[in-house]
């Protein structure tokens, strides 16, 4: 009679080869991973700096073009108050002292 014994060899040999071959390609993905990771904070930095040369000279043109803004307004303030002081001397014949008091008194007035 038959001893009834059944012998199964598995060759593990491609399994143990498609395990390494996951692993080497495990191992390049996150090479890669690491490589666009370090790409990605190198853009970064880049931008920020960009942006931080940037807005130096920009605030520097922002700033200048504000303080000549208030200049120009107050010339043309200035410009237009001594425009309506002449006319109202025009009118009035004020000059002098008394033409010096509206004026003090408009100042006074506009604060």
């Amino acid at each position: 009679m038959a001893d009834g014994t059944i012998r199964i060899v598995i060759d593990s040999t491609g399994a143990v080869r498609g395990a390494s071959e996951v692993n080497r390609s495990l191992g390049k993905i996150n090479a890669s991973v690491k490589t666009t990771r370090q790409n990605v904070v190198a853009t970064n930095f880049s931008f920020k700096e960009f942006t931080r040369s940037l807005i130096g000279p920009l605030g520097f043109v922002a700033a200048a073009v504000g303080v000549v803004k208030i200049v120009r307004d107050t010339i043309r303030v200035n410009q237009q108050f001594q425009k309506t002081l002449s006319e109202l001397s025009a009118i009035t014949g004020a000059s002098g002292k008394d033409l010096k008091f509206l004026s003090d008194q408009a100042k006074n007035l506009g604060r």
